[in-house]
């Protein structure tokens, strides 16, 4: 059990660490005066409103799957970090120790749940004002 929470833990620890990242790469793009055009510029794009490229993915479509990707490994770690700290509750038996610890699971795991959320909406904000 124990094994199993901490890859659990990591792996939630590891998608979380991604979300800034992701964030990180709209931010900067957000320093430039006029950061759709010069994106799609040197991607060979219209640099229309579009921002199309003949037979290729747009920009935000490729950044919305990542996040989206991101935020559901996240979202699925947390939510079983939030099954195994109800389990872990039901069958502590009393010991204060144990429902302290589990009770600190399912609360950090709510807590991650909310900051990917936090995150993610952050991120969609600037995909559409931005890009």
């Amino acid at each position: 059990m124990r094994k199993l929470r901490t890859i659990l833990l990591t792996a939630f620890v590891a998608a979380l660490a991604c979300v800034p990242v992701v964030g990180g790469l709209t931010a900067s793009v957000s320093a430039a005066p006029d950061a759709k055009s010069e994106i799609c510029e040197g991607i060979g794009g219209s640099g229309g409103a579009n921002c199309a490229v003949s037979g290729q993915p747009s920009i935000n479509g490729t950044l919305e799957r990542i996040v989206f990707i991101f935020s559901s490994v996240a979202g699925v770690a947390a939510v079983i970090m939030i099954v195994v700290g109800g389990f872990r509750y039901v069958t502590s038996g009393g010991d204060s120790g144990t429902v302290s610890s589990a009770k600190k699971t399912v609360l950090y795991a709510l807590v991650g749940l909310v900051v990917v959320g936090i995150s993610q909406l952050l991120v969609w904000f600037v995909l559409e004002d931005i890009l």
